[in-house]
């Protein structure tokens, strides 16, 4: 049962934030951020698996190909030090943001959260902070959510990334308490990461593809589609192939895309893609790509690699998922805009702490078109879950995305799959 000190504390906040910008607790999804800042925690656990330079390849990513062009985003640490604005950097600025040799002990997330603060003067609910972490220090067990939100009494709305199986699940009540959004990230990768950072409510005019995991030492195949709609002189085709290490440069990475569509003579092959050495990452790009089934093949030596795949384009189909969990039951909502026709399927993949799940569920309409629900009852009770939401045509996907906790409340169930 909750103390009656965290009760104190949620109790307040909603208060405090429900007055903000006259913004209530329903209408707070539809508003976009237009200053981000990312708190993340850089403690010495951070080094394991290369976290950190995961998660620095991602924010750095995200800052430079997918923000929107007019935000202000900025940088703070879970530690006693001054964040900073960083959008507007070049270069080494950009690539150093985070440096390796700052590690500190333990994460203070009273400390990231207050700079964040102090960095957001005025804040309203446009303003969001995007809160990465692990677990909490043993040693300030005083430093918890609730004493975060009584002392920093936010005025903005806090996205909580919980890295790992070690994370601590109470940060989901900042999210709760400031009507943001959360997400868990048991396994976290830079594709993975990418993919929650593209879930954020900022304005966006990009579509996720797909993302996977290629493994070192093999040729990974990576097939997705592209239907009529990406034909445009807007558009671009993002690939975006990371290596998980701290030295890019020195990595040999082969790759080969085409569109299977084409006559073999006219196959299109990435014999383009530069190494970006702002993000670490090798970064393909084709404006008004062709639409048919498209195929990449990566490969790298002794490293794993990420890949993801955007559209960069107004018109195109964009997917949003949203995720609720309600006495052991999980409820999943995904609207696709503009809806697409002749859809095969609806996939919704579901990963907790004690492993992956897979529910597929045939899609089928409702209210109009583009709009999908599920109903599930995992096999496990953990509290914490992962979700992912992705759209098959003929067999090949066509969209994907990371579904985010929400504040959506559910009238009606399309689809009930109970295990």
């Amino acid at each position: 049962m909750a103390s009656a000190a965290r009760l104190a504390a949620l109790a307040f906040a909603a208060i405090f934030l429900n007055s903000v910008a006259g913004h209530s607790k329903e209408n707070w999804d539809n508003v976009l951020a237009d200053r981000i800042v990312f708190a993340v925690d850089t403690s010495a656990s951070m080094r394991m698996d290369d976290l950190h330079t995961k998660m620095r390849q991602a924010i750095s990513v995200w800052t430079k190909y997918l923000s929107p062009p007019s935000s202000s985003i900025g940088i703070s640490q879970l530690k006693l030090k001054e964040g900073f604005w960083m959008k507007n950097m070049s270069g080494s600025s950009l690539k150093s943001m985070l440096p390796d040799e700052e590690f500190s002990k333990s994460a203070c997330l009273f400390c990231g959260i207050g700079e964040a603060a102090k960095m957001l003067q005025d804040a309203n609910a446009k303003d969001l902070v995007v809160l990465l972490m692990e677990e909490r220090a043993d040693d300030m067990p005083h430093d918890t959510a609730q004493f975060t939100i009584q002392s920093v009494q936010p005025k903005f709305r806090i996205f909580s990334i919980a890295l790992t199986e070690k994370s601590d699940p109470d940060l989901d009540e900042l999210s709760n308490a400031t009507h943001g959004g959360s997400d868990f990230v048991p396994n976290p990768t830079f594709s993975r990461l990418l993919m929650t950072f593209a879930s954020l409510p900022v304005a966006k005019n990009y579509s996720i593809i797909t993302a996977k995991e290629c493994e070192k030492d093999a040729s990974c195949p990576v097939e997705f589609e592209l239907d009529e709609t990406a034909e445009n002189p807007q558009s671009v085709l993002q690939v975006f192939m990371c290596p998980t290490t701290k030295s890019n440069s020195s990595i040999k990475l082969e790759y080969d895309l085409m569109n299977v569509q084409l006559d073999e003579g006219d196959s299109v092959r990435t014999l383009d893609a530069e190494l970006d050495l702002e993000t670490g990452c090798w970064v393909y790009q084709q404006n008004n790509p062709l639409a048919g089934i498209w195929q990449l093949k990566v490969g790298a030596e002794n490293n794993t690699v990420s890949v993801v795949v955007f559209l960069l384009s107004e018109d195109y189909h964009k997917l949003n998922c949203y995720v609720t969990r309600e006495s052991g039951i999980v409820h999943v909502e995904a609207h696709i805009e503009p809806p697409v026709e002749n859809l095969d399927r609806f996939d919704v993949s579901y990963a907790a702490e004690t492993g992956n799940q897979i529910f597929e569920a045939v899609s089928l309409e409702m209210d109009a078109p583009g709009h999908y629900t599920a109903c599930m009852r995992p096999t496990n009770e953990i509290g914490r879950h992962a979700i992912s939401c992705k759209a098959v045509k003929t067999g090949v996907q066509l969209l994907q995305s990371q579904a985010h906790s929400t504040l959506v409340s559910f009238s009606k169930i399309s689809i009930s799959i109970f295990n």
